[in-house]
């Protein structure tokens, strides 16, 4: 092999054009679909990793904050992850702890927005700008974790902060956070009863339906069967005539009742 040839093996990997690589649903995500919305900044995420540029990073909250505006959950959660991250150009606490609440209040336990609000109340929320966003409230944040645990899991840290909590609040205090907490996961996980106008409707109308005693015909009879013979001949008098049928007559395609008039030519 001559020496220009090894030399434009070594350069050809830099004259071609690189490798676009597509980003996935981006045409759905443009036209509104939020799931798609999350795929494209889940993207983003993934190429911030890659390149460690910042600009990702934000083009991620962009997508992310477009589903989350729709009440699309997924984007919702992943919007309050990345305003959690290290990164200056994402990091909002606050802005997280407001879609953990959302999060909570359209009633998505299964997101781990009970954890995170419990975290949040326990240590207070700052703002970027240095204030407080969210002050720091123990009731909330044990009611917060009896929310977590009522949903299945609680992590090892809550398990410490509920036990601390218990010992700083009052056992009055701690009755009444364990009531709403337990009055909350009742209501929200009843089915859903009709209204009560419908039901008093439903409830007039069974009983405008009901009829007096005296009104309604008997079915049975206690009175004793009457086995005259008069009644005896009145009995079988009703059963020949039911027992009277039409019958064709061949192609004639007439009726005629069966007895003496049959026999007539």
């Amino acid at each position: 092999m001559s020496r220009l040839s090894v030399l434009l093996l070594a350069l050809l990997p830099g004259l071609l054009p690189a490798q676009q690589t597509l980003i996935p649903r981006y045409r759905a995500a443009e036209l509104g679909d939020p799931a798609a919305q999350v795929e494209v900044g889940q993207y983003y995420v993934s190429q911030a990793h890659a390149t460690s540029l910042a600009r990702n990073l934000t083009e991620a909250r962009d997508w992310y904050d477009r589903a989350a505006k729709q009440g699309y959950p997924v984007g919702m959660l992943r919007l309050a992850e990345l305003h959690l991250r290290d990164e200056p150009e994402v990091r909002d606490p606050a802005e997280a702890f407001r879609w953990m609440d959302r999060l909570y209040e359209t009633n998505h336990p299964e997101s781990g927005c009970n954890a995170a609000l419990a975290r949040f109340y326990a240590d207070g929320v700052p703002a970027r700008d240095g204030r407080v966003a969210v002050a720091a409230d123990p009731r909330k944040a044990y009611y917060h974790i009896i929310l977590q645990q009522a949903a299945g899991s609680l992590p090892h840290d809550l398990g410490l902060l509920r036990a601390d909590l218990r010992k700083r609040l009052s056992s009055a205090d701690v009755k009444d956070v364990e009531d709403r907490a337990f009055r909350w996961v009742e209501d929200h996980n009843k089915p859903a009863l009709r209204p009560d106008a419908e039901l008093a409707a439903g409830e007039g109308s069974a009983k405008g339906s009901k009829q007096p005693d005296k009104d309604r015909k008997a079915t049975t009879t206690d009175e004793p069967i009457d086995t005259s013979d008069k009644a005896l001949a009145l009995a079988l008098k009703h059963q020949q005539e039911s027992a009277r049928q039409v019958t064709p007559l061949g192609k004639q395609q007439r009726y005629v009742l069966p007895g003496p008039a049959r026999d007539k030519k």
